[in-house]
């Protein structure tokens, strides 16, 4: 349970450390340098939970892996070219879309498979053989797209396979050697080791990527949201079709096989065809790793781990082995009921013998075999659950009449459902059940979305009192002389002597100091003066000092002030009924 909550945790931090990095462009730009460094631990520490792996263990390929990968390197890019061609997508798009289905699968994929609760092993076996496989669908796929322009350059390419490939694998044997021996307890704590560095890696390295996406989102945010759009929806669309596709592998290895395909190493890929798509794609880059790693908090909320079967579950659904020749029994008879599917009288009968009932479909298996129980399966929500029903031996003995044998079927059919609504019971409890983690998890969520969205919301509704980029037009504006027309009373007019002082050329001969009394004072008030109107709607006393402190701060001070007196200028705060200067802090 606590390594469940340790999840939730982390899948928290990466998300919160993937969006924080847009509104923290500073420590993006300080960890850009570190970009690949981060990237290189992500993978030493993803491998660290395996080294109790025996190595047949590691190097037996999971059976759904070669097929994801001959899908999702070979398979969808011929796809996207198919759905290119007939819709004809713009060629910078489409580029785009190739480049994102022709990569192997994200580095980072073993440590979001693991906050998922998902097969990790499956993910590392997958990031390896889909990384080999790239260049091969890379070369493929845009020497169609492009012909003789196509001219790919593979040392770069190489040189990181060896780097983020076959040094952190190196690292994981030497490791894996030197914890020979180690207690489970010691082997625990190097699991959370991994865990956590890997997480905190993570962060380090979505900082890293996220610095192009700072500058676009100050000069085109409009193409980030059209990016962003992009890479979730082909992201939904890709996975769907490959949690269609690998169904028939199970739940948990479909779904594992959704968020390796859907999730792609775009940044290798951008060094080999990088050339083709423009400064563009690196943004998009960017972009991509938004939904990414913030899938497994998604996930954990919305979707749930309690949802997929899990590995006991798994080992339940495989409870009683049906021989071959075990016989569907619909109308049960003296003969039909023999688990071994022999008719005669003398096979069928052993007093030693009891009958397995595993429901199959609208039938029932019945199998013949030594033992004190009746194991049955009873399909309960998704998951199969092994059920044990004990009944007297002397109820068991096979007695050939048709009514006795109905009625013994029908005895541990009762057996099994109330066994089956004892664990549907259990398993409505335990979904109902929301641990302080996740609660903890979806508050911070929530409460992070709502406050972005207010912000958002405020800045959109009212610019000009909580959008500073506008206040710093409309200071431009005014120190050229000109004027801007609003048409919401609503400003922020304290920001904005702040922004228009510190863009003044040169210091006024003279500043009036008052509040919306004094706002229509022209500057022909006083001829011959180099006169400034430094007026605030709704001036208190503080507004007197604050506004003083402006001119200082920016080295401007004139000479000469005229202070105006209002009736309310030295009304206490207490006694106040107004706040329109509340935006000024």
């Amino acid at each position: 349970m606590q390594a469940e909550h340790e999840k939730s945790l982390a899948a928290l931090l990466l998300a919160l450390g993937v969006v924080g990095a847009l509104y923290f462009p500073q420590v993006s730009r300080m960890l850009a340098p570190f970009l690949l460094h981060s990237l290189f631990f992500v993978m030493v520490f993803s491998l660290l939970p395996f080294v109790r792996l025996s190595g047949e263990e590691l190097v037996r390929p999971h059976p759904i892996v070669l097929a994801l990968v001959g899908w999702q390197q070979f398979v969808l890019p011929a796809l996207v070219l198919l759905v290119g061609h007939v819709f004809e997508i713009d060629r910078i798009w489409l580029i785009f879309l190739l480049i994102t289905v022709t990569s192997g699968s994200l580095f980072a994929s073993p440590t979001l498979v693991q906050l998922m609760g998902l097969e990790q092993k499956m993910a590392v076996q997958t990031v390896v053989l889909s990384t080999f496989a790239a260049p091969i669908s890379i070369y493929l796929t845009f020497s169609f797209l492009l012909g003789s322009d196509l001219n790919l350059q593979f040392d770069m390419f190489a040189f990181r396979l060896i780097v983020f490939l076959a040094v952190p694998i190196a690292i994981f044997c030497i490791v894996k050697i030197l914890t020979r021996g180690w207690t489970e307890a010691a082997k625990d704590k190097l699991d959370g080791v991994g865990r956590w560095g890997s997480v905190f890696a993570l962060i380090a390295f979505c900082f890293a990527l996220e610095n192009e996406v700072t500058y676009a989102i100050k000069s085109e945010p409009e193409v980030v949201a059209e990016y962003l759009a992009v890479a979730v929806v082909a992201a939904i669309l890709i996975g769907v079709l490959t949690r269609i596709v690998m169904a028939r592998f199970g739940a948990r290895s479909a779904m594992t096989a959704t968020i390796l395909t859907s999730f792609r190493n775009v940044g290798l890929t951008f060094g080999l065809v990088g050339q083709y798509a423009g400064p563009e794609l690196a943004v998009y880059v960017g972009v991509c790793q938004i939904p990414m790693f913030c899938s497994p908090l998604f996930f954990d909320l919305f979707i749930g781990k309690n949802q997929l079967p899990s590995d006991a579950d798994k080992e339940a659904s495989q409870g009683v082995e049906v021989p071959q020749n075990a016989m569907p029994v619909h109308q049960p008879s003296g003969n039909d009921i023999a688990g071994n599917g022999d008719s005669s009288s003398e096979t069928a009968v052993s007093p030693q013998l009891v009958y397995d009932y595993c429901p199959v479909g609208n039938t029932v298996v019945a199998t013949a075999r030594p033992a004190e129980y009746a194991i049955a399966q009873v399909q309960v929500a998704s998951a199969p659950v092994e059920v044990t029903a004990q009944l007297p031996n002397d109820e068991l003995q096979y007695d050939r009449e048709r009514e006795d044998a109905r009625a013994l079927i029908q005895r541990v059919e009762v057996a099994h459902k109330e066994a089956a609504f004892d664990v549907l019971r259990l398993k409505d409890n335990a979904a109902k059940t929301r641990s302080a983690t996740q609660f903890a998890c979806e508050f911070v969520v929530l409460s992070f979305i709502g406050l972005i969205g207010i912000g958002h919301a405020n800045k959109y509704f009212s610019p000009m009192l909580f959008d500073r980029k506008l206040l710093d037009r409309v200071a431009e504006a005014h120190v050229n002389g000109q004027n801007f027309a609003v048409f919401d009373l609503n400003l922020n007019i304290r920001d904005l002597r702040d922004a228009t002082i510190s863009r003044m050329p040169l210091t006024p001969e003279m500043i009036i100091l008052g509040a919306s009394h004094w706002q229509e004072a022209h500057v022909n008030l006083l001829p011959g003066k180099d006169l400034y109107n430094s007026h605030v709607h709704r001036d208190y006393y503080e507004d007197l000092l604050a506004v003083t402190e402006m001119w200082v701060r920016h080295n401007k001070l004139p000479k000469e002030m005229i202070i105006t007196i209002r009736d309310n200028l030295m009304t206490p705060v207490a006694d106040r009924t107004d706040f329109l200067w509340l935006p000024g802090i």
